[in-house]
């Protein structure tokens, strides 16, 4: 199948994908707004930096992903570590 030839059954699949696929961006754009939000608000009133709030949401996300990602991080720093040291870079 080509996309200059499509039937109105393959049409209307493609249509529904992309209305659907326009919703879900939208509800993800909304979710994210209102985490930000929600981080703001917690960082102003725990006098805690966003950054930091942020990557920990990040690193909690991660690890529902991946069980080892608190130590793949700190892996992958270990090694941006010692290609600054090797490159005469201070740390």
């Amino acid at each position: 199948m080509s996309l200059g030839v499509m039937d109105s059954a393959d049409k209307a699949r493609l249509a529904n994908l992309v209305n659907e696929g326009v919703q879900v961006l939208t509800d993800i754009q909304a979710l994210k707004e209102s985490l930000k939000d929600t981080v703001d608000t917690v960082s102003e009133e725990m006098d805690i930096k966003k950054p930091v709030l942020n990557k920990a949401i990040r690193m909690a996300f991660k690890n529902t992903q991946n069980r080892n990602a608190l130590e793949d991080t700190r892996e992958e720093l270990d090694e941006v570590e010692q290609v600054l040291m090797n490159a005469g870079l201070t740390v």
